[in-house]
């Protein structure tokens, strides 16, 4: 997959970021920062360790990122029309 392609994903991913997984989210935006240099390697490690003690949380929870980080794009896209069709 190429950059270009990850970016429009999540794009996608973003314009909807599911409430309940705040976790996912501050992984992601971890990752984000490690990648452009601004928060040290390790960040997002940490970030999951710390909630995996605290809840069992394992990276990613949400099924439209356990998608993405599956390269299944159209399964990124069928959970993403499913939610927007929820009242």
């Amino acid at each position: 997959m190429g950059s270009r392609e990850l970016i429009e994903r999540l794009k996608i991913f973003r314009t909807e970021p599911p409430c309940e997984e705040n976790a996912d989210l501050r992984i992601l935006a971890a990752l984000m920062d490690e990648m452009t240099g601004e928060a040290p390697e390790g960040t997002a490690d940490a970030i999951e360790a710390e909630q995996n003690k605290l809840t069992g949380y394992t990276f990613p929870r949400s099924p439209e990122l356990q998608a993405l980080f599956a390269e299944d794009w159209q399964e990124l896209e069928r959970l993403m029309a499913r939610r927007k069709a929820k009242p």
